[in-house]
């Protein structure tokens, strides 16, 4: 038993750097993206400017405080996202929005640069980047031509799927759920993020096994608690004194009354105050005797009287 918690232990322990490193920073991602924003979402200054769209993909609360966002590669901490800004902390599937019209001085979610700007990159492309608190490790980036943005059109990739592909989406989709399409339900999205059904068949499974671990704990931490109860009933009864059991009757004991009996017929017997007959005699009770009152005989005269 020892031996595999021991295993279980190290597994874990093994297993503990990458779990961490995958709830960290890293598992926020640069979901959607729109570039021409002429009458769409707007701040709250009622601009409609460019914005991007940060997601959280992670099922831990994380901080965007102190990373860095650029639209240069030679600039990787063009704009510092302040620590202490309120609404940094992103939930597990939360949002962040930031726009991009180089107006940062109007909150923490307005970023000092824009989303056209073409002449960092070659070929009329752009480039949007988020790195970690020091600045030198690349979390999410995206890079797209400008000349070809329409529009009031954004692009994004679906959330939950780890391969997703950037698509332009008709409707943007500011802190919701990306669709591709107006037509497409819930379960066609799913579909698309787990279309061989692992993602679902782990999770149920995960939930499955949590509720056995937490039963059979419960059953067994149940049965230790009776197993000490009644190992200490034992040692409690064992270090009592003893209860006296009453002694049992010896098969020679006689009763007081037969005990009495003897005792007077050999007191009778040593004082000489018993009968002696030749013949014996017999002590027989007799039932029924009449009394002389009872016995007419005992009334009648030899010479009846004669009356006159």
């Amino acid at each position: 038993m020892k031996r595999k918690f021991v295993l279980f232990f190290a597994a874990v322990c093994a297993l503990l750097p990458e779990v961490l490193q995958a709830q960290g920073i890293k598992a926020v991602r640069i979901n959607e993206v729109l570039v021409c924003n002429d009458s769409g979402y707007r701040d709250a200054y009622g601009v409609c400017g460019s914005w991007f769209e940060l997601y959280n993909t992670g099922v831990k609360t994380l901080s965007l405080g102190g990373c860095y966002l650029t639209n240069d590669t030679n600039n990787k901490k063009k704009y510092r996202i302040p620590k202490n800004a309120q609404d940094a902390t992103l939930a597990p599937g939360a949002y962040a929005v930031f726009f991009a019209y180089n107006e940062p001085s109007r909150s923490p979610f307005h970023v000092n640069f824009n989303l056209t700007d073409t002449g960092l990159l070659q070929g009329g492309r752009a480039y949007l980047a988020l790195y970690d608190q020091s600045g030198k490790e690349l979390i999410d980036s995206v890079s797209y031509v400008v000349s070809v943005q329409r529009p009031n059109i954004s692009f994004g990739k679906l959330e939950g799927v780890a391969d997703a592909q950037w698509q332009q989406l008709e409707t943007p989709t500011p802190r919701a759920m990306n669709h591709f399409s107006n037509d497409m339900s819930r379960a066609e999205i799913y579909q698309q993020k787990d279309p061989h059904g692992w993602i679902i068949t782990l999770t149920s499974m995960s939930v499955v096994f949590l509720l056995l671990v937490i039963i059979a704990s419960v059953f067994k931490g149940t049965g230790s608690y009776f197993k000490k109860k009644a190992r200490k009933a034992d040692a409690s009864a064992k270090g009592a004194a003893p209860v006296k059991k009453p002694a049992a009757p010896v098969s020679g004991d006689m009763d007081d009354e037969v005990t009495a009996v003897i005792a007077a017929a050999l007191h009778l017997y040593q004082n000489d105050c018993h009968e002696v007959e030749d013949n014996g005699f017999n002590l027989q009770r007799t039932f029924n005797q009449p009394s002389p009152w009872a016995n007419k005989v005992l009334n009648f005269r030899r010479t009846p009287i004669r009356k006159n």
